[in-house]
């Protein structure tokens, strides 16, 4: 059984993903989120940074981006995020960057002197802030989502890691590591160090790695198809 760390209603495609391959998951969502309702002025001059779903779910509640949707430009990471920004009628995206560090490759590459908005969570990524304020004096950060964890892992899941259920254990982010880090190491019970972890990126599995969870991989890209490919050939050994 693969446990998929995310919220319900992303991971449920991740779910049905596992089904087709006749394999069984598990949904733990470690956080939750909410979505910033507050309408957002839009200025067809600057360059938006989108770098999660949950910043297009933003979007697509915001009237001055339905106005100016087709003047305004983009830089995003991740191919899953630029699909669903395509979708709401967006055409400007400039840059489709796999992770963070190839988004900051192709800033410095373009030198663009423009004025970036961040569309984040409250969990942000401290290296590519630090970057984008070492290279534009503007630059503005914008908290559209808020992140919430949670305080404990669910009955449930303790129960199928006792019972050694779980062989796989999927994560997504760098803030998700640390808390699934955090809330398992409460069960003295469970050696959380076993596991196989499938991480979204090479940095994330080199936490997980430094955390003593020796058998933390990465897939090669970080795009949810890669994670699924990688998760089924590590439940298969």
């Amino acid at each position: 059984m693969i446990l998929i760390t995310r919220p319900v209603d992303s991971a449920k495609k991740l779910k049905s993903c596992f089904k087709e391959y006749g394999v069984e998951s598990f949904i733990e969502p470690l956080t939750s989120i909410k979505i910033n309702s507050k309408q957002l002025k839009f200025n067809v001059n600057h360059i938006y940074i989108v770098a999660s779903q949950r910043s297009v779910e933003f979007l697509k509640h915001q009237n001055d981006f339905k106005d100016k949707i087709k003047k305004l430009n983009f830089v995003v990471i991740g191919a899953a995020t630029a699909s669903r920004l395509s979708v709401t009628g967006v055409e400007n995206i400039l840059y489709v960057a796999q992770d963070s560090e190839e988004l900051i490759n192709y800033l410095k590459r373009q030198r663009l002197k423009k004025h970036f908005r961040y569309l984040c969570g409250t969990n942000r990524n401290r290296s590519f802030i630090n970057f984008l304020k070492g290279t534009s004096n503007q630059f503005e950060i914008i908290e559209v989502y808020k992140v919430q964890s949670y305080k404990t892992l669910s009955s449930q899941l303790i129960t199928k890691l006792r019972s050694k259920k779980i062989r796989v254990i999927l994560i997504f982010s760098m803030f998700n590591a640390k808390l699934f880090i955090h809330l398992i190491s409460s069960h003295i019970s469970i050696d959380h160090k076993k596991y196989k972890y499938v991480c979204m990126s090479k940095k994330i599995a080199q936490f997980m790695i430094k955390s003593g969870c020796k058998n933390a991989t990465h897939a090669k890209k970080s795009t949810l198809a890669d994670m699924v490919e990688l998760s089924i050939k590590s439940i298969k050994k």
